[in-house]
């Protein structure tokens, strides 16, 4: 039987006086802080709340494999010590460009698109299950094609028709991993390429 979430009083920093209230549920991937209403996740002893300095409890929760957490944790800590780039542009472009991982993943193979894979991670669907594709075909999610000839070489990008077909071969492969890299790479692509198709059609 799941345990009711906790209440835990911190004193805040602001006001030493004051005292904030925070729910915690142990079975939650991360706590609320009371103060501003910001999620601090778990995967260090303590962390600090961006609003009024205070330090909260976080702790490991029981239900993510040991594989995931360790994973959280590696890139929470390469996220603190990587430095900021000069030019602190949000655009879908530069956002892109400063992240060589992304470039990576469009252009390699679609089966290892997103990192290395092994049978432990997931079990890969067959490509050509019968039926497969005249199913996509009909939901209007598969991949719709260009009849303009494509641009070839190597130094070339990969359009955006090729960045949306490298995608939705890769999706199957990557909802049935465990690597959170792996995962978190395919979003950021998935994401970036969903922008620039919002972009064109709104012009």
């Amino acid at each position: 039987m799941l345990t009711k979430a906790k209440r835990i009083k911190a004193q805040c920093e602001r006001n030493p006086h004051d005292s904030i209230e925070l729910e915690f549920d142990q079975f939650a991937e991360f706590e609320v802080c009371a103060a501003s209403h910001t999620p601090i996740y778990s995967g260090t002893a303590y962390e600090e709340c961006a609003f009024d300095g205070s330090k909260y409890h976080s702790n490991i929760t029981p239900q993510v494999p040991q594989n995931m957490q360790d994973d959280l944790q590696r890139m929470e800590l390469e996220a603190r010590e990587a430095p900021r780039p000069a030019n602190d542009d949000n655009s879908p472009s530069s956002l892109y460009s400063n992240h060589p991982q992304r470039q990576s993943s469009l252009r390699g193979p679609p089966a290892n698109a997103y990192g290395k894979t092994t049978d432990d991670d997931y079990t890969a669907l067959p490509s050509n299950t019968p039926g497969k594709t005249a199913t996509m075909s009909h939901t209007g999610d598969a991949p719709s094609f260009s009849p303009f000839p494509k641009v070839k070489g190597e130094n070339i990008p990969p359009s955006d028709e090729d960045k949306e077909g490298i995608l939705w071969k890769a999706r199957e492969h990557v909802l049935h991993s465990n690597n959170v890299s792996m995962q978190l790479s395919w979003a950021r692509d998935t994401l970036s390429w969903v922008e620039i198709l919002q972009e064109a059609a709104q012009q």
